[in-house]
């Protein structure tokens, strides 16, 4: 599988815990869902962060794969990462959203700098 990252330096005011939630949720779903010889691109900006990976599955429901317990036939997880992720994102004011394009499932998470910046 290949990484690829491109990060940003900048400082975000946030919970330490709930950004780890965040990033591990995030990897471990771009892993799991991924396939060898796969690929993964992480993008860190001050005002967003980025997961895309490649997939063996196509598009999913843009709404209904934050819900609790959702997941599709080939998904062998709890159905929780992404509720989860949900409610971190809800809790800190940050937008999530997921897409889905040329074969890459793309989870962005948009902070809402006003509320991270001192």
């Amino acid at each position: 599988m290949k990484v690829k990252t491109e990060i940003a330096a900048f400082t975000i005011y946030a919970n330490r815990s709930l950004i780890e939630i965040i990033v591990n949720n995030l990897f471990s779903n771009a892993i799991r869902h991924n396939y060898d010889g796969g690929s993964i691109q992480i993008s860190l900006f001050e005002d967003s962060l980025i997961f895309s990976n490649t997939s063996t599955q196509t598009g999913l429901h843009p709404v209904k794969i934050f819900e609790r317990f959702y997941k599709d036939n080939t998904s062998d997880g709890t159905g929780l990462g992404l509720a989860i992720l949900k409610q971190v994102c809800l809790r800190q004011h940050y937008q999530l959203s997921y897409h889905y394009e040329q074969k890459q499932h793309q989870f962005k998470i948009i902070f809402n700098s006003q509320e991270n910046s001192i």
